[in-house]
Protein backbone atom coordinates (compact mmCIF):
# COMPACT_ATOMS: atom_id res chain seq x y z
CA UNK A 1 0.00 0.00 0.00
CA UNK A 2 0.87 3.66 -0.80
CA UNK A 3 2.21 5.73 2.14
CA UNK A 4 0.04 8.70 -0.13
CA UNK A 5 -3.52 8.58 -1.37
CA UNK A 6 -4.93 12.01 -3.53
CA UNK A 7 -7.70 13.45 -3.42
CA UNK A 8 -9.10 12.16 -6.56
CA UNK A 9 -8.38 8.20 -4.97
CA UNK A 10 -10.03 9.62 -1.61
CA UNK A 11 -12.97 11.29 -3.50
CA UNK A 12 -13.66 7.72 -4.74
CA UNK A 13 -13.34 5.63 -1.64
CA UNK A 14 -15.07 8.38 0.57
CA UNK A 15 -18.15 6.13 1.49
CA UNK A 16 -15.85 3.17 2.52
CA UNK A 17 -17.14 1.95 5.90
CA UNK A 18 -13.36 0.78 6.43
CA UNK A 19 -12.00 4.80 6.02
CA UNK A 20 -11.33 6.84 9.26
CA UNK A 21 -10.56 10.38 8.05
CA UNK A 22 -8.63 12.63 10.21
CA UNK A 23 -8.15 16.79 10.04
CA UNK A 24 -4.66 17.42 11.97
CA UNK A 25 -4.46 20.94 10.31
CA UNK A 26 -2.85 23.39 13.20
CA UNK A 27 -0.52 26.16 13.57
CA UNK A 28 2.33 27.07 15.97
CA UNK A 29 1.12 30.64 16.27
CA UNK A 30 -2.75 29.88 16.64
CA UNK A 31 -3.06 26.60 18.28
CA UNK A 32 -6.67 26.81 18.17
CA UNK A 33 -6.25 27.22 14.58
CA UNK A 34 -6.70 23.78 13.16
CA UNK A 35 -10.15 23.35 15.19
CA UNK A 36 -11.66 26.43 13.58
CA UNK A 37 -10.97 25.47 10.41
CA UNK A 38 -12.31 21.87 11.03
CA UNK A 39 -15.54 23.39 11.89
CA UNK A 40 -15.74 25.75 9.40
CA UNK A 41 -14.60 23.38 6.22
CA UNK A 42 -13.28 20.10 6.18
CA UNK A 43 -13.19 16.81 4.06
CA UNK A 44 -16.66 15.25 5.47
CA UNK A 45 -16.49 12.78 7.93
CA UNK A 46 -13.42 13.64 9.24
CA UNK A 47 -12.67 14.02 12.68
CA UNK A 48 -10.30 16.27 14.08
CA UNK A 49 -7.60 15.96 15.98
CA UNK A 50 -5.15 18.64 17.94
CA UNK A 51 -1.48 18.70 17.98
CA UNK A 52 -0.98 19.61 21.64
CA UNK A 53 -3.96 17.72 23.06
CA UNK A 54 -4.31 14.28 20.87
CA UNK A 55 -1.04 13.93 19.73
CA UNK A 56 0.99 14.96 22.17
CA UNK A 57 1.62 14.56 26.10
CA UNK A 58 1.66 17.65 28.25
CA UNK A 59 5.10 18.68 28.31
CA UNK A 60 5.78 18.71 32.05
CA UNK A 61 9.21 20.43 32.85
CA UNK A 62 10.22 20.90 29.16
CA UNK A 63 12.74 17.68 29.54
CA UNK A 64 10.37 15.65 27.08
CA UNK A 65 10.68 18.67 24.53
CA UNK A 66 7.55 20.57 22.99
CA UNK A 67 5.85 18.01 21.59
CA UNK A 68 6.40 14.75 23.75
CA UNK A 69 4.98 11.59 22.41
CA UNK A 70 1.65 10.68 24.22
CA UNK A 71 0.77 7.73 26.09
CA UNK A 72 0.39 4.51 23.26
CA UNK A 73 -2.29 2.89 24.94
CA UNK A 74 -3.89 6.47 25.37
CA UNK A 75 -3.46 7.15 22.17
CA UNK A 76 -4.66 3.86 20.62
CA UNK A 77 -7.84 4.08 22.71
CA UNK A 78 -8.47 7.74 21.30
CA UNK A 79 -8.29 6.07 17.90
CA UNK A 80 -10.87 3.36 18.88
CA UNK A 81 -13.30 6.16 20.39
CA UNK A 82 -13.21 7.96 16.73
CA UNK A 83 -13.92 4.16 15.11
CA UNK A 84 -10.26 3.05 13.81
CA UNK A 85 -10.72 -0.62 14.48
CA UNK A 86 -7.89 -3.36 13.10
CA UNK A 87 -9.35 -3.36 9.37
CA UNK A 88 -9.26 0.05 9.21
CA UNK A 89 -7.62 2.13 6.59
CA UNK A 90 -7.07 5.72 8.69
CA UNK A 91 -6.19 8.90 6.17
CA UNK A 92 -5.05 12.25 7.66
CA UNK A 93 -4.50 15.39 6.34
CA UNK A 94 -3.97 19.09 7.21
CA UNK A 95 -3.30 22.47 4.94
CA UNK A 96 0.38 22.99 5.01
CA UNK A 97 1.61 19.67 2.87
CA UNK A 98 1.60 17.60 5.60
CA UNK A 99 3.93 17.65 8.83
CA UNK A 100 1.34 17.57 11.26
CA UNK A 101 -0.41 14.71 9.23
CA UNK A 102 2.64 12.85 8.96
CA UNK A 103 3.07 13.31 13.17
CA UNK A 104 -0.26 11.20 13.21
CA UNK A 105 1.24 8.72 10.54
CA UNK A 106 3.93 8.16 12.51
CA UNK A 107 1.89 7.66 15.82
CA UNK A 108 -0.24 5.27 14.44
CA UNK A 109 2.97 3.09 12.93
CA UNK A 110 4.65 2.98 16.43
CA UNK A 111 1.23 1.85 18.41
CA UNK A 112 1.40 -1.11 15.29
CA UNK A 113 -1.64 0.16 12.79
CA UNK A 114 0.28 0.46 9.50
CA UNK A 115 -2.54 1.03 7.61
CA UNK A 116 -2.50 5.01 6.82
CA UNK A 117 -1.81 7.28 4.34
CA UNK A 118 -1.62 10.68 3.84
CA UNK A 119 -3.70 12.95 1.88
CA UNK A 120 -1.33 14.22 -1.33
CA UNK A 121 -1.47 18.08 -0.85
CA UNK A 122 -3.74 18.04 2.00
CA UNK A 123 -7.13 20.21 2.16
CA UNK A 124 -5.54 22.43 -0.17
CA UNK A 125 -5.31 19.79 -3.08
CA UNK A 126 -8.74 18.36 -2.15
CA UNK A 127 -10.28 22.10 -2.14
CA UNK A 128 -8.39 22.68 -5.43
CA UNK A 129 -9.84 19.41 -7.26
CA UNK A 130 -13.32 20.12 -6.38
CA UNK A 131 -13.91 17.69 -4.02
CA UNK A 132 -17.01 18.54 -1.42
CA UNK A 133 -16.41 19.63 1.92
CA UNK A 134 -18.78 19.31 5.06
CA UNK A 135 -18.84 22.22 7.42
CA UNK A 136 -20.18 22.37 11.45
CA UNK A 137 -19.90 19.77 14.35
CA UNK A 138 -19.10 16.47 14.00
CA UNK A 139 -19.79 14.30 16.98
CA UNK A 140 -17.22 11.24 18.06
CA UNK A 141 -17.97 7.82 16.62
CA UNK A 142 -18.76 5.02 18.90
CA UNK A 143 -16.24 2.41 19.62
CA UNK A 144 -19.07 -0.11 20.69
CA UNK A 145 -19.88 -1.53 17.02
CA UNK A 146 -16.60 -0.36 14.79
CA UNK A 147 -15.35 -4.25 14.80
CA UNK A 148 -12.79 -4.41 17.55
CA UNK A 149 -10.40 -2.15 19.18
CA UNK A 150 -7.04 -1.66 18.00
CA UNK A 151 -4.53 -4.00 19.86
CA UNK A 152 -1.92 -1.95 21.12
CA UNK A 153 1.74 -3.36 20.13
CA UNK A 154 4.24 -0.84 20.67
CA UNK A 155 6.86 -0.88 17.99
CA UNK A 156 9.65 0.17 19.86
CA UNK A 157 12.59 0.29 17.49
CA UNK A 158 10.80 3.29 15.72
CA UNK A 159 12.35 5.80 17.91
CA UNK A 160 15.42 6.49 20.32
CA UNK A 161 15.21 7.64 23.57
CA UNK A 162 17.53 10.59 24.99
CA UNK A 163 19.69 8.51 26.55
CA UNK A 164 20.73 6.50 23.65
CA UNK A 165 21.51 9.33 21.78
CA UNK A 166 23.74 10.53 24.96
CA UNK A 167 25.31 7.61 25.03
CA UNK A 168 25.45 6.92 21.17
CA UNK A 169 26.10 10.38 19.65
CA UNK A 170 29.03 9.68 17.62
CA UNK A 171 27.74 6.69 15.96
CA UNK A 172 24.05 7.39 15.54
CA UNK A 173 23.53 9.07 12.00
CA UNK A 174 21.55 11.84 12.98
CA UNK A 175 19.64 13.91 10.69
CA UNK A 176 18.10 17.36 11.22
CA UNK A 177 15.19 17.88 9.36
CA UNK A 178 14.73 21.98 10.31
CA UNK A 179 15.50 25.03 7.85
CA UNK A 180 19.25 25.28 7.25
CA UNK A 181 19.03 28.54 8.83
CA UNK A 182 18.38 27.10 11.92
CA UNK A 183 20.69 24.12 11.88
CA UNK A 184 23.77 26.48 11.30
CA UNK A 185 22.19 28.31 14.56
CA UNK A 186 22.12 31.68 12.34
CA UNK A 187 18.25 32.11 13.16
CA UNK A 188 15.80 30.25 15.91
CA UNK A 189 12.57 31.72 15.53
CA UNK A 190 10.79 28.88 18.01
CA UNK A 191 13.28 27.73 21.24
CA UNK A 192 15.75 29.94 23.71
CA UNK A 193 18.73 27.98 22.00
CA UNK A 194 20.22 28.18 18.56
CA UNK A 195 22.57 25.34 16.52
CA UNK A 196 22.04 21.40 16.37
CA UNK A 197 23.07 18.32 17.86
CA UNK A 198 26.98 17.45 17.55
CA UNK A 199 27.49 15.17 14.25
CA UNK A 200 23.94 15.77 12.46
CA UNK A 201 23.56 16.36 9.04
CA UNK A 202 20.73 18.70 7.99
CA UNK A 203 18.02 18.15 5.32
CA UNK A 204 15.23 20.10 5.72
CA UNK A 205 11.74 18.64 5.30
CA UNK A 206 10.36 21.52 3.17
CA UNK A 207 13.05 19.97 0.38
CA UNK A 208 10.93 16.98 0.10
CA UNK A 209 7.77 18.99 -1.53
CA UNK A 210 7.11 20.81 -5.19
CA UNK A 211 6.37 23.92 -5.88
CA UNK A 212 3.08 22.89 -5.40
CA UNK A 213 2.95 21.40 -2.14
CA UNK A 214 3.02 17.87 -2.71
CA UNK A 215 5.89 15.24 -2.67
CA UNK A 216 8.73 14.97 -4.94
CA UNK A 217 8.54 12.12 -7.08
CA UNK A 218 9.85 8.52 -5.45
CA UNK A 219 13.35 8.89 -7.12
CA UNK A 220 14.04 12.61 -6.64
CA UNK A 221 13.13 11.75 -2.71
CA UNK A 222 15.33 8.77 -3.16
CA UNK A 223 18.50 11.03 -4.67
CA UNK A 224 17.74 13.58 -2.05
CA UNK A 225 18.09 10.93 0.89
CA UNK A 226 20.98 8.93 -0.47
CA UNK A 227 23.17 12.22 -0.80
CA UNK A 228 23.02 12.03 3.21
CA UNK A 229 23.10 8.56 4.26
CA UNK A 230 24.07 4.69 2.55
CA UNK A 231 20.59 2.74 2.03
CA UNK A 232 20.83 0.74 4.46
CA UNK A 233 21.50 2.51 7.32
CA UNK A 234 19.18 3.17 9.70
CA UNK A 235 19.05 7.01 10.07
CA UNK A 236 17.52 9.10 13.61
CA UNK A 237 15.50 12.23 12.72
CA UNK A 238 14.81 14.75 14.97
CA UNK A 239 13.49 18.61 14.18
CA UNK A 240 12.37 20.91 16.69
CA UNK A 241 10.13 19.34 18.22
CA UNK A 242 9.68 15.60 17.12
CA UNK A 243 6.64 16.82 14.37
CA UNK A 244 8.23 17.91 11.28
CA UNK A 245 11.32 15.05 11.48
CA UNK A 246 8.20 12.72 10.81
CA UNK A 247 7.81 14.24 7.31
CA UNK A 248 10.94 13.48 6.66
CA UNK A 249 10.66 9.49 7.70
CA UNK A 250 7.39 10.00 5.13
CA UNK A 251 9.59 11.00 2.83
CA UNK A 252 11.84 8.08 3.71
CA UNK A 253 8.86 4.94 2.95
CA UNK A 254 8.03 6.68 -0.22
CA UNK A 255 11.71 6.75 -1.70
CA UNK A 256 11.82 3.00 -0.56
CA UNK A 257 14.33 3.03 2.46
CA UNK A 258 14.02 1.10 5.24
CA UNK A 259 11.99 2.67 8.20
CA UNK A 260 14.59 5.19 10.22
CA UNK A 261 13.44 6.35 13.91
CA UNK A 262 12.66 9.35 15.34
CA UNK A 263 13.99 11.05 18.03
CA UNK A 264 11.09 12.65 19.49
CA UNK A 265 12.41 14.88 21.91
CA UNK A 266 14.65 16.56 18.96
CA UNK A 267 16.22 19.94 19.98
CA UNK A 268 13.89 20.87 22.11
CA UNK A 269 14.09 18.37 24.40
CA UNK A 270 18.33 18.04 23.74
CA UNK A 271 18.52 21.82 24.78
CA UNK A 272 17.22 21.32 28.39
CA UNK A 273 19.88 20.29 29.51
CA UNK A 274 22.79 23.09 29.02
CA UNK A 275 25.43 20.39 29.74
CA UNK A 276 24.72 18.79 26.19
CA UNK A 277 26.78 20.24 23.70
CA UNK A 278 25.98 21.99 20.43
CA UNK A 279 26.96 22.84 17.26
CA UNK A 280 26.43 26.85 16.11
CA UNK A 281 27.79 28.38 12.98
CA UNK A 282 27.93 31.94 12.80
CA UNK A 283 29.28 34.66 10.98
CA UNK A 284 32.53 33.64 12.49
CA UNK A 285 32.31 30.28 12.05
CA UNK A 286 31.59 26.59 13.51
CA UNK A 287 31.82 26.63 17.44
CA UNK A 288 30.59 23.86 20.07
CA UNK A 289 29.60 24.83 23.41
Amino acid sequence: MSHLITSDQLAKRLASPDIVLFDCRFQLADPEYGRRSHAMNRVPGAHYVHLDHDLSSNVGDGSRGRHPLPDPQEFSDLMTRYGVSPSSQVICYDDVSGPFAARMWWLLHWIGHSNVQVLSGGFTKWVENGHPTQSGSNSEQSSLDNGGTINTVVQSGLRVEMDQVEAHIESLNLVDSRAKERYLGIEEPIDPVAGHIPGAVNIPWMDNLTSEGVFLSELDLRNRFLAAFSPDSIPVFYCGSGVTACHNILATQIAGFPMPRLFAESWSGWIHDDERGIIKRGTSGESSS
